[in-house]
């Protein structure tokens, strides 16, 4: 016998469940304009039936489902789960097997209320969102609950305090981040990742997205234009921002390190090369635009298409959760770290703060809908909480936040002792690139600079001058082969800290504003 199927529409999203099965379905939304099939979701209440009056549950899914109006998918499936889990907890808690709960009621409060410490924070502020949202419909609340009857835990910390806490716990040190960068690199050279892995952690390394940023990334929005001054190339990377508060946001283009976009240009070559054939032609003809630069891995056994139903359907594009699987979980394992989406802009936003920077300037490089998370930032760095910090949270910065000790701005400016001078002997150009923190720079400058905390680089100058240099070494030390394999390693190093200064420089300059004809008129913003 077969069984209906039912269908709901929200907006532009389709609810879909078999009828002998109604708690349990699916959401998704039309392509629309942009011709991308978002992820779907699976949203499933029948394990509370034993718990729950099926018409209870039949009115939180018609709740969950109408929600789609003012809700991103991704948001109702993390509401529908957060909520299941909390009745089903309660439920256990305070009652027994032989009672179904018909609607939540001062009974289902009180056993709340009983079991609130050993439920999570946000699952609370969830259940008190939704009453405030469904109070009047008496199949799900009882008529005489009121806001205030719903408990919440607050954290001693406040809501700054929490930020403040989350953004310490993920932060990355930059000594954490060169890690990875050598791990990374070595495993590359190695052929133990591909170069889609490798292109995609410097890309993330630059440009601090979230993953639904660069899921949806295609090889049309990598951009090089060439100078026809100087001849060289610059590379542009169109992103479309996530969590904007905007539907449709408009993409935005990113300024690339010229070693970056380089490595994209590779990855879209392998890409076309590899999976070209699985994607028509874009209409103008002017190639596989819509391809995944990044895409997923996985073909079936006749090469014919994609294994994923998915990236089929897409171009290649892997959904979020995918990609993070197939990108960021090999880095990840490789460098035995608890790397992040969340940790690399939490690394670049305490970095930002540092540096000087507004909460609305941070707004803007992180691309936050709102100030709020950025002010956290600014306040960690400047008003005094760093030396207000608990005894609870000192160990967790010490370990976690990284060090920065700001940049230096006019060159002229720098007093003689304290600056720090590169210089090229091949081209015999010199450059100032920063400032010793200390009283007089030392003797191992400006190479060993950049891995030293005490320095201060400056913002409008070129280091790629000590890159260079760096290269010539490590070329220098490969040719001589396994005797110098140490040397390679350590300049390897080197060259990986110098990379984090060009983008953090870049970052800055882009912040403020800064041209490359520009200049500070003091030493320090």
């Amino acid at each position: 016998m077969t069984t209906r199927t039912m269908y709901q529409t929200v907006g532009n999203a389709v609810a879909q469940w078999e009828a002998d099965s109604p708690l349990c379905w699916t959401m998704q939304e039309s392509a629309g304009d942009t011709g991308l099939s978002p992820d779907p979701i699976d949203c499933d209440l029948t394990t509370l039936i034993s718990s729950y009056d099926e018409s209870f549950l039949l009115a939180l899914k018609e709740a969950l489902i109408s929600s789609r109006h003012h809700l991103k998918l991704t948001t109702i499936h993390s509401y529908s789960q957060q909520l299941k889990l909390l009745l089903a907890q309660v439920y256990a808690k305070g009652f027994n097997n032989n009672v179904r709960l018909r609607r939540i009621d001062t009974g289902f409060l009180a056993a709340l209320h009983a079991a609130a410490d050993e439920i999570p924070a946000v699952y609370l502020r969830r259940l008190k969102s939704f009453f405030q949202a469904h109070k009047d419909d008496g199949r799900l609340f009882e008529s005489t609950l009121q806001p205030g009857d719903f408990p919440t835990l607050q954290s001693k910390r406040g809501p700054v305090g929490d930020r403040i806490h989350s953004i310490l716990a993920k932060a990355l040190r930059r000594s954490t981040l060169v890690h990875i960068l050598d791990v990374v690199e070595t495993a590359f050279e190695e052929k133990r990742i591909d170069l889609g892995r490798y292109a995609f952690i410097r890309l993330a390394l630059n440009v601090f997205c979230r993953p639904s940023s660069y899921h949806q990334l295609t090889l049309a929005d990598l951009r090089a234009d060439k100078d026809p001054e100087t001849g060289a190339i610059n590379y542009f990377l169109a992103v479309l921002p996530a969590k904007s508060g905007v539907h449709r946001p408009q993409k935005i283009n990113y300024g690339l390190h010229p070693e970056v976009g380089r490595l994209l240009a590779l990855q879209r070559q392998a890409t076309v090369e590899r999976y070209g054939n699985l994607s028509a032609m874009s209409a103008d003809g002017q190639g596989h635009d819509r391809l995944a630069l990044f895409p997923a891995l996985r073909l079936k056994a006749d090469g014919s298409s994609w294994v994923s139903d998915y990236a089929a359907a897409n171009h290649g594009m892997l959904s979020r959760r995918a990609f993070k699987n197939t990108y960021l979980a090999p880095i990840r394992k490789l460098a035995n770290t608890e790397l992040s989406f969340n940790a690399l802009r939490h690394t670049i936003g305490t970095q930002m703060a540092m540096m000087g920077c507004s909460a609305h300037t941070i707004q803007a490089v992180l691309k936050h809908a709102t100030t709020t998370t950025c002010a956290a930032y600014v306040d960690l760095a400047f008003q005094g909480l760093v030396d207000e910090l608990s005894d609870a949270l000192e160990p967790s910065f010490s370990t976690h936040f990284p060090a920065i000790n700001g940049f230096v701005g006019v060159p002229n400016a720098i007093p003689p002792e304290r600056r720090i001078d590169s210089v090229d002997l091949e081209t015999a150009r010199v450059e100032v690139t920063g400032m010793c923190g200390r009283h007089v720079a030392c003797s191992y400058a400006p190479i060993a600079c950049y891995a030293c905390p005490r320095f201060i680089p400056c913002v409008e100058a070129d280091h790629s001058i000590n890159l260079t240099v760096v290269e010539r070494e490590i070329s220098f030390a490969e040719d001589r082969g396994l005797a110098m394999q140490h040397d390679v390693k350590r300049w390897k190093a080197i060259r990986n800290y110098i990379l984090l200064v060009v983008a953090l420089c870049k970052i800055k300059r882009g912040a403020i504003g800064l041209g490359t004809n520009e200049k500070f008129e003091d030493v320090h913003e």
